[in-house]
């Protein structure tokens, strides 16, 4: 093997590069024993222009088939840490980097592919080869990519990637053994480093990019994406696309197929100039639909004509998006400061699940020491935490708020042993709020289950000393976190407004022991809470949310609810403190619906016992009707057939309402 350098001759373009760049190093024209970055003209430190600590040793007791590597090991990171500055930044055209790896079993692997010339701006990815043979490839955190791979052996590991339009493909040994896309797509330099618990060899290093000479007219769609999802949700896709042509670009088409559905959009008035991009948030939702569905976005038109260049015109993305347990609520609760200047993440974190999740998320800001802070939930609350922000999700374990979003799509794949159904009355006069819980039990279970409820408003504000919030994100140094980059420090009171601020629990932090007692599937339990409201408080702001505590104090299931949206759903009583009491039972019933669970017709039967009109609707747990129809002039006992075939997945509301009658049933379909 010998080491080799060429750079043809570059003309340049604008942006586009038109000759091919290649770079071999096979390290056997160096002195065993020097040190690489020291003998090479190519090759550098992390830290320039040249840190001696950094360098790795050339050796020549291991290598591929011939004599010489390089080798890095360490227990705790560092301090080898060499980089390759390719020939320039690629943004366009076909790149290639190889090269020979041997890690040692039960050790580590490591480089990255740098964004920018200077090291330690931005990481394009970063390409770890675990101790449990698993590479994983990742941007930012996340994962792109995770294969295995073979450990205490060569093997031969090639990245390519198609810079146009972001296609990137692993191969090792010769074998494709995934693709990924990736929202990095400019790269400058590749840096090996010796990461912990480390120890691994590198030999014939090789890159090969091959440029792009631009058409008269063409744009790219580089990246497709689409927010992670639950089945049942909808959501909108998002486009980047690049004018990799000469001419601007003023107007695209975008062509969306899924799960057999069609959509297309058409942008109109721009002015792309040749190398920029833009981005697009499609105006269309699509409905994610269960199982892993292909994605398919097109470019179909470019200034009103096909562009130059077809091949970077589309783009296939797999969407697998998430199975919600039936009637799954997770919980998570946030502490919270004015005077925490991290803080501003947690409420960044907390607005976007409630708006990517819905349904199915229930957020709740504990403030500490500043005007919203209630102590009986602060105190027991900020006892779990290391320190600020932090978050609990289903009282499991503390968690950075920017972590919430992976614990929440575990918690929501599991099936709760219970549902909750929020009722209320107010009185508006003396300010007196009535709240109902429904628990109606989808498992069997016993022991010390707990209930508790939660009041929570949003758009809280105040003035005066404690409502201005600390803020570190400002002048964006510490990087984008949704808006308060751009916001001073503190933020001044009078533009502050917090969600999700708690305002009360009851009857404790812990909640009310052993309130249910044994459980069989279909049980229904009532607990009612009485909260006193100031006046400075909007009831049409607040929220309430029901807790049903596991006996191992993680929070199995919650309900939540607009005040509004409870007092619609009705208030039911029952009991206050100690077990609840069952609303119907085998024998003596007024209402009752099986089979329930259902995959499809279910019987109501109802016992009326003076005659009058009834009408029966079937609600989604937000309170929407799907189906409702009124019997006229029945009494005794009817059976009543109720057809969910066309019902999604997921937990319903069964209002009868009549003259002599007002009861509600959870139903569960499947």
């Amino acid at each position: 093997m010998k080491r080799f350098y060429i750079t043809l001759l570059i003309i340049t373009i604008g942006f586009i590069r038109s000759n091919a760049q290649t770079f071999s190093d096979g390290f056997e024209s160096y002195t065993p024993g020097s040190k690489l970055a020291a003998s090479s003209t190519v090759w550098k430190t992390w830290t320039l222009p040249y840190t001696a600590a950094e360098d790795v040793t050339i050796i020549n007791t291991n290598a591929f088939n011939s004599n010489q590597s390089i080798f890095f090991t360490s227990t705790n990171g560092g301090p080898t840490d060499i980089i390759l500055p390719f020939e320039d930044v690629f943004n366009t055209g076909q790149f290639e980097i190889g090269m020979k790896l041997n890690v040692t079993s039960g050790k580590q692997g490591y480089f990255n592919l740098q964004k920018t010339s200077t090291p330690g701006q931005i990481w394009a990815l970063d390409a770890t080869f675990k101790a449990d043979a698993t590479l994983e490839i990742t941007n930012n955190g996340t994962i792109l990519l995770s294969v295995p791979y073979t450990q205490g052996a060569w093997f031969d590991f090639v990245l390519s990637v198609n810079l146009n339009n972001s296609e990137w493909q692993v191969k090792i040994d010769g074998n494709l053994v995934g693709t990924f896309q990736n929202a990095t797509y400019e790269i400058a330099s590749m840096n090996l480093f010796a990461i912990g618990n480390s120890s691994f060899y590198v030999d014939d290093v090789n890159y090969t990019h091959t440029p792009y000479t631009a058409p008269q007219l063409n744009a790219s769609l580089t990246i497709l994406s689409i927010p992670n999802g639950l089945v049942g949700q909808s959501v909108k896709p998002t486009f980047t696309i690049r004018n990799l042509g000469i001419d601007a670009i003023t107007s695209y088409k975008v062509d969306v197929l899924y799960n057999g559905s069609a959509y297309n959009q058409t942008i109109t008035g721009l002015s792309i100039a040749g190398g920029n991009e833009t981005q697009l948030t499609f105006d269309q939702s699509i409905v994610l639909v269960a199982g892993s569905q292909p994605l398919t976005g097109q470019i179909t038109l470019v200034n009103n004509t096909l562009d130059d260049d077809t091949s970077d015109n589309d783009k296939i993305i797999f969407v697998n998006p998430i199975q919600p347990a039936t009637g799954k609520i997770v919980v998570a609760e946030e502490g919270t400061g004015t005077w925490c200047g991290w803080c501003p993440r947690g409420a960044v974190f907390m607005d976007n699940l409630t708006s990517a999740y819905g349904e199915h998320f229930a957020g709740i800001a504990v403030h500490n020491a500043d005007p919203m802070t209630i102590a009986e939930y602060d105190t027991p609350l900020g006892a779990s935490f290391s320190g600020y922000p932090s978050a609990l999700i289903d009282r499991g374990n503390d968690i950075d708020p920017s972590a919430m979003e992976a614990s929440f799509i575990t918690r929501v794949q599991i099936a709760p042993k219970a549902v909750l159904l929020n009722g209320a009355n107010y009185d508006a006069v003396n300010g007196t709020l009535s709240v109902s819980i429904k628990t109606t039990a989808t498992q069997n279970f016993t022991g010390n289950y707990k209930i508790a409820c939660v009041l929570t408003e949003n758009h809280v504000k105040g003035t005066g000393n404690g409502w201005a919030q600390s803020n570190y994100y400002s002048g964006g140094s510490n990087g984008v976190m949704g808006g308060y980059e751009l916001l001073p420090n503190p933020v001044p009171a009078n533009l502050m407004i917090y969600n999700h601020v708690a305002r009360a629990i009851s009857p404790s932090f812990t909640g009310e022991a052993n309130a249910f007692g044994a459980a069989t599937t279909g049980n229904e339990f009532i607990h009612n809470f009485t909260f006193s409201i100031p006046a400075a408080w909007n009831i049409d702001s607040m929220h309430i949310i029901g807790l049903f505590i596991s006996p191992n104090g993680q929070i199995d299931n919650a309900s939540n609810s607009t005040v509004q949206q409870a007092i619609t759903n009705g208030y039911l009583s029952g009991t206050n403190v100690g077990f609840a009491d069952i609303l119907f039972n085998e024998t003596q019933q007024e209402a009752r619906i099986y089979p329930n669970p259902t995959e499809g017709l279910s019987i109501l039967e109802l016992d009326i016992k003076v005659k009058s009109d009834v009408t029966i609707s079937i609600s989604r747990m937000d309170g929407v009707i799907v189906q409702q129809r009124t019997y006229q002039s029945i009494n005794g006992i009817q059976q009543v057939p109720m057809q969910t075939d066309q019902l999604t997945p997921g937990c319903y509301v069964i209002q009868i309402a009549g003259s002599n009658l007002n009861k509600q049933l959870i139903l569960i379909k499947k």
